[in-house]
């Protein structure tokens, strides 16, 4: 048998209580969940389809209420992607977080890589 790997397309095998839940009409907790710590941005992309409401409405998430999201999902979530409709590292508050979330969570971060001016 091949390797199930993120890669594969076999991959839903993996999650098979999962797809018991779902179908004894149960719903399983998410494997991953996407927190979009902000939505400004250092950059100013001409294809970016959010510029002008981010220019419009800057929005970063308190530390507490991101570190209540990570209590709520801990030990039912599987990993965490870090993103938005700006640069994560956008707020100051996303380093703190990751660390609080810790070895709990499998992490991921998309970043434009620019530091914050």
């Amino acid at each position: 048998m091949t390797d199930i790997s993120p890669f594969n397309p076999w991959k839903i095998l993996y999650h098979r209580d999962s797809i018991d839940m779902l179908i004894e009409a149960d719903m399983p907790d998410p494997v991953c969940m996407s927190i979009d710590p902000t939505n400004i941005c250092n950059q100013n992309c001409i294809w970016c389809f959010v510029s002008k409401y981010r220019k419009a409405n800057p929005v970063s998430l308190s530390k507490e209420v991101l570190y209540d999201f990570i209590d709520e999902i801990r030990g039912r979530v599987k990993a965490i992607t870090y993103s938005g409709g700006g640069d994560p590292l956008m707020n100051p508050a996303t380093i703190d977080v990751i660390k609080y979330a810790g070895l709990d969570f499998e992490q991921g971060l998309t970043t434009n890589g620019t530091p914050p001016v």
